[in-house]
């Protein structure tokens, strides 16, 4: 997406996007561009730490092939580090619907607005 393509009213959202499955990863991060987000995409609990000290994402999505206690401690961190990131939960079912998925982040980006 080129920015020049957005209006000025219209925020630029930065998705942190966290899978240690490299093709979920690709493919929601295609997903998430093709949206009109933009998206920083990270592999392990380490990276989605060190992206999220970075820089400023509106959302974090956490894939569900992170095992539940590695789901848990990167909440648990990046509530410490950025406690305005909304983090959203990605269950196995919602791969396969991207409108579902798309739906849920921008109903979580306008309740913070």
């Amino acid at each position: 997406m080129n920015v020049r393509d957005r209006s000025p009213q219209t925020p630029v959202k930065l998705i942190l996007n966290a899978s240690p499955d490299a093709e979920l990863l690709k493919n929601r991060a295609q997903m998430l561009n093709d949206a009109g987000y933009y998206t920083s995409s990270a592999q392990t609990s380490d990276e989605v730490v060190q992206l999220a000290a970075q820089m400023h994402c509106d959302v974090a999505l956490i894939c569900h092939s992170f095992d539940d206690d590695q789901q848990v401690r990167i909440q648990q961190r990046l509530r410490e580090i950025s406690p305005h990131i909304m983090v959203l939960l990605v269950k196995q079912e919602m791969d396969g619907n991207h409108r579902f998925l798309v739906s849920r982040i921008r109903e979580a980006l306008r309740s913070s607005a």
